[in-house]
């Protein structure tokens, strides 16, 4: 079994945020490796061609030195609810394809769509993405997510998203949250109120 994995989105043939894909290959390989990754994504995505009239989700799945493919029709799943679930470490620095710890937490959501992670007082992440919070107009994510997301990394880069911390006592100066990967966009969901984070 392949231990990473990198979830890509191919909008109608165009590969998004390779780059940043890239960048966060390199460093799972040069972190648990100690050595240069030798795989180029971009001569390693080919989207089969029956697929380039729609959004596709890539999943490639690797290791040092080798990896696997695949694709399938992306349909966006909106989460309303979302459950406050405390954890005492954090547990996910880099994209793993065991996700049994955040499995397990998913048991804790009960009547929620999905879960948002706490860890000492601070909000992280949900169960599959990363969270901008609004306030006055201006965007925030957490500054310690779980994961840095490569769509987050894009935002703040390009100065739409700012990261900091927010504290679980702070969440209601925020006016709305909403969720981003590598799937999901800034502009491809509502705004929801922080009144759906139930505790």
């Amino acid at each position: 079994m392949y231990p990473f994995l990198e979830t890509i989105k191919i909008d109608h043939g165009q590969v998004r945020n390779l780059e940043f894909h890239q960048q966060r290959m390199d460093k799972t390989i040069r972190d648990m490796y100690q050595v240069l990754n030798p795989i180029l994504l971009s001569e390693q995505i080919t989207c089969p061609a029956q697929l380039n009239d729609q959004v596709v989700k890539c999943r490639v799945l690797y290791d040092l030195g080798s990896l696997d493919t695949s694709f399938e029709s992306y349909f966006l799943k909106e989460k309303i609810f979302f459950r406050v679930v405390h954890v005492v470490k954090r547990f996910y620095p880099y994209k793993y394809t065991d996700r049994s710890v955040i499995n397990d937490l998913m048991l804790h959501k009960q009547a929620c769509d999905d879960i948002i992670i706490v860890v000492d007082r601070m909000l992280t992440d949900s169960s599959v993405a990363n969270l901008v919070f609004r306030k006055n107009k201006s965007l925030y994510t957490p500054e310690q997510p779980l994961l840095r997301g490569t769509k987050r990394q894009s935002y703040i880069d390009q100065g739409r998203i700012r990261p900091r911390k927010i504290l679980v006592s702070e969440l209601q100066t925020y006016d709305a949250f909403k969720c981003i990967n590598a799937m999901m966009d800034l502009e491809d969901t509502d705004w929801l109120p922080v009144s759906n984070i139930i505790f």
